[in-house]
């Protein structure tokens, strides 16, 4: 409500089809939404995205132009589903929790470590200024080589349950999966990227492990039987 429209501009969606088959989705989750915007992302890049923000009503849905202008109105249903299951699976306060505690451990392991080296640190300003790119180098590595790998090792099992919760609520899979597949060719993404490349760097499970999985998980027979 704030901070967002400094960078960026949000118009309400006109289109009504769409913003009603997205209020389904979000009825089936519980939620509400106080508006459904689209955001000038194409000002900035080329990648498409789409998001839930706000908390109770001040909650929106906002949908980039790049991917309205891409996907149809069912691809655009998975996508918001797969945000939805986020919502339903407290994603964001398990987030918060996890990067709480993970932080608290760093430092605690990053006080050791200077300590260890440099017996002057924390004693005076002079020192710490004198320490701070060993500061700098140190929280890097305990923090990206150590703990990096977890915490996206937990952000891609989080992905993997709200793409199960996407492809529970909708009545057509084949449009998470032609979502999906888009994304990754408009994106020029790695849909197969080796494992320690994944292991490092990939919070989302790569495309092509998505839609792998995607095949295997069946929609319920209610959805499939009334097309809602």
């Amino acid at each position: 409500m704030v901070i967002l429209p400094i960078f960026n501009k949000y118009t309400p969606i006109q289109d009504k089809e769409l913003t009603e088959a997205l209020r389904k989705i979000l009825a089936r989750g519980g939620l509400k939404s106080s508006g459904f915007f689209k955001e000038d992302m194409s000002r900035q890049t080329k990648k498409e995205n789409a998001f839930l923000a706000g908390l109770g009503k001040t909650r929106r849905v906002v949908l980039g132009d790049n991917l309205m202008n891409n996907m149809t109105i069912p691809e655009i249903e998975s996508i918001i589903a797969h945000e939805v299951g986020h919502y339903k699976f407290r994603h964001i306060w398990k987030h918060i929790c996890v990067g709480t505690l993970q932080q608290i451990i760093v430092f605690y392991l990053l006080n050791i470590t200077m300590r260890s080296f440099f017996p002057d640190f924390l004693l005076s300003a002079r020192s710490n200024l004198a320490l701070l790119p060993w500061l700098a180098l140190f929280m890097g590595g305990i923090s990206g080589f150590l703990f990096g790998p977890l915490g996206n090792a937990i952000s891609r099992h989080f992905e993997r349950q709200a793409d199960t919760y996407a492809l529970e609520s909708i009545s057509d899979k084949k449009a998470f999966l032609t979502a999906m597949a888009g994304l990754a060719n408009r994106n020029l993404s790695n849909a197969y990227p080796s494992w320690w490349v994944k292991w490092l760097y990939y919070s989302h499970p790569p495309i092509g492990e998505r839609l792998e999985r995607a095949e295997t998980i069946s929609i319920p027979d209610h959805m499939s039987l009334s097309g809602t």
